[in-house]
């Protein structure tokens, strides 16, 4: 009896709705969703329930935050997602992704690492993904990744070199052999292949 007393009261209905994605307004699509709530009871707006349906309808936001603000506000703090390459199938279809493999509808693709995979399985996407993100901890600058045999990435790097990684062996091993191959090479000669595959890397010039 409380409880329907409660919904039907006044005091609580939504009035206010405020959207932010990033520093920025949500769209304008997006407010109208939104404001389908408005009028209804804020104390029984299921958060869990509305933040899975903007999931859905936005895969592109990473984080959902919602909030309520008694006596007439919900707050609603997107967060997008961060695209980190370009992946290219063996289509030659583009589709920017972020760290976690995510496709994304839509982003600026400027200065962004191209992934190039024939066969664009889970294991070989997250294997590349991983090695993105140990050269960025690194400091070590690329263009492109791709596959081009079995357990074997290859690395564009911004200086034009190329590097040879293996799957088969730790990522984050091959990614430091590379760094001190590459600060000596401002003391020496530069290869033009850098094969951190074995225990001894095989420079190419």
């Amino acid at each position: 009896m409380i409880a329907a007393a409660v919904g039907f009261t006044p005091i609580f209905k939504l009035q206010t709705i405020l959207c932010q994605v990033d520093v920025d307004p949500c769209p304008p699509e997006l407010i109208t969703y939104l404001s389908k709530l408005k009028q209804r009871n804020l104390l029984f707006i299921n958060r869990s329930r509305l933040a899975q349906s903007l999931r859905v309808l936005y895969p592109d936001f990473q984080n959902t935050r919602i909030f309520i603000n008694l006596p007439h506000t919900l707050r609603i703090a997107l967060t997008s997602r961060t695209p980190v390459a370009l992946l290219v199938t063996g289509s030659g279809q583009t589709f920017p992704i972020d760290g976690n493999g995510t496709v994304l509808k839509s982003v600026s693709p400027i200065n962004l690492p191209v992934i190039k995979l024939a066969s664009p399985g889970a294991q070989l996407l997250t294997a590349s993904l991983n090695l993105l993100t140990l050269l960025n901890q690194a400091f070590i600058g690329l263009t492109s990744l791709s596959s081009t045999q079995s357990s074997v990435l290859d690395v564009e790097l911004s200086s034009g070199q190329l590097a040879r990684f293996s799957l088969l062996k730790d990522l984050a091993v091959q990614v430091n052999s590379l760094q001190v191959i590459l600060h000596k090479s401002t003391i020496v000669p530069s290869a033009s292949v850098i094969d951190v595959r074995f225990d001894k890397p095989v420079l190419v010039n």
